[in-house]
């Protein structure tokens, strides 16, 4: 009589399904939460790019249309004065805008409204001394939460130069023009310009 062998069932025990799923249901979660914690920060990154872009141009903007002021002198009242109007928190003079502005002789209107850096800008016609078209406005920056300007210079003669809050009416530029802003990710560098054509009563 042959002898009959007896073999058990091939496969897996209930706990050691049980102890499968649970390690795969472990794995998945922790490649869950990596590509969460991946897209998150890709996104941070990119947002950090987008603020950084924005402060580069709000600056390059800025320190082009200081260096390129017309002074626009005004002979027709009792005492001369610039075509500048500088505010703690608005800033508006005649410059040469850049190419991506449209070029030319323009007024430029610098200031915040609705946690945004904008600049307003129109044709300037310098015979008549008044916007020789419609105005323009382009966001510069995003979550501005303070935009504050400060001109250097004298407010009277015999005056030592000083950072003043104000600049308007003066028969001279500011040696300088500086520009905080600060903004929901933090403040800015400060930014200084220096008009390139000096104007002195």
């Amino acid at each position: 009589m042959s002898e009959m062998r007896q073999t058990g069932n091939a496969g897996f025990t209930l706990v050691e399904v049980v102890v499968g799923l649970a390690l795969f249901g472990l794995l998945m979660l922790a490649l869950t939460g990596a590509v969460r914690i991946g897209l998150v920060g890709g996104a941070r990154v990119e947002a950090a790019t987008a603020a950084l872009e924005e402060r580069r141009t709000a600056a390059h903007l800025f320190g082009h249309l200081v260096r390129r002021i017309e002074p626009m002198p005004d002979w027709s009242g009792r005492e001369a004065s610039t075509a500048l109007m500088g505010a703690s928190a608005t800033l508006e003079m005649v410059a040469v805008l850049p190419g991506g502005l449209g070029g030319g002789l323009g007024l430029v209107r610098l200031t915040r409204s609705q946690d945004r850096l904008i600049a307003t800008t129109c044709p300037f016609d310098r015979a008549r001394a008044r916007c020789a078209g419609a105005a323009a406005s382009s966001v510069l920056a995003e979550g501005v939460t303070r935009l504050s300007f400060a001109y250097f210079g004298t407010a009277a003669a015999g005056e030592d130069a000083r950072w003043l809050d104000t600049w308007d009416g003066q028969p001279s530029l500011p040696r300088a023009i500086r520009m905080a802003v600060e903004t929901r990710r933090g403040p800015w560098p400060v930014l200084i310009a220096h008009p390139a054509i000096e104007v002195t009563e």
